[in-house]
């Protein structure tokens, strides 16, 4: 089914309801100036975005009851929007790239890579809650992360410099890897998680970084930890 909205005011919702959804959200025009959310009561199965040029609305929400795959969803290099993921269950991610924006994401099942070794997120920054784990392959300046229960395992493989601006499990290991430096403003692991973190080729800047119990690891590969 293919629609088209002349520019409502403020914000639209489309509600999808139960089923295997899938949606597609193609170049939305400059001037449409609502925020977009998209809302599924059962899986949202696949979803592509391309978002060629800028539009005013404030957000492009994506939220199911159920399971959620993300399949591409991209706007345009140096455009600034804001894309946001929440998935009442599993969050699996192959690419999402949101030019100089904002990228949300919240599961409440884990969060995964679909990908391999490919980057899942692109953006400026990244804020991510998942209920278990995450695993994310990432292209961005800064990350707030946090797992809210269990065993749930935070790792993120960063290409380039990365801000780690908080970084949290309830009682899981977090493992972060950064191409270039890396600033870990507050990384904590509660309960028995241990935490590593690794710069390739940058140096490493310790604010605060603190194990309830677990061990703690930081590596500067070429350059120093300060």
């Amino acid at each position: 089914i293919t629609t088209t909205f002349r520019n409502p005011a403020n914000a639209l919702t489309i509600n999808t309801f139960l089923g295997e959804d899938a949606m597609t959200v193609d170049s939305l025009e400059p001037i449409f100036s609502s925020s977009l959310t998209i809302h599924s009561g059962a899986n949202l199965n696949v979803i592509n975005v391309n978002q060629s040029t800028p539009f005013s609305g404030s957000f492009i929400r994506f939220n199911s009851g159920g399971a959620m795959t993300v399949n591409n969803a991209t706007v345009a290099l140096g455009v600034a929007q804001n894309l946001q993921f929440d998935s009442g269950a599993d969050l699996a991610i192959s690419t999402i790239s949101a030019g100089i924006g904002t990228v949300v994401l919240s599961a409440r099942g884990s969060i995964t890579d679909s990908n391999g070794s490919a980057v899942n997120i692109a953006a400026s920054h990244l804020t991510a809650t998942a209920v278990e784990s995450m695993d994310l392959d990432t292209a961005v300046s800064s990350i707030v992360a946090t797992t809210t229960t269990g065993m749930g395992t935070i790792i993120v493989e960063e290409i380039d410099q990365l801000t780690l601006e908080n970084v949290v499990t309830d009682n899981g290991n977090i493992t972060v890897v950064s191409g270039g430096d890396m600033i870990a403003n507050m990384v904590r692991a509660n309960g028995s998680g241990a935490i590593s973190l690794q710069s390739v080729a940058g140096d490493v800047t310790v604010n605060e970084v603190t194990p309830a119990t677990g061990a703690i690891a930081i590596t500067a590969s070429s350059g120093k930890i300060e």
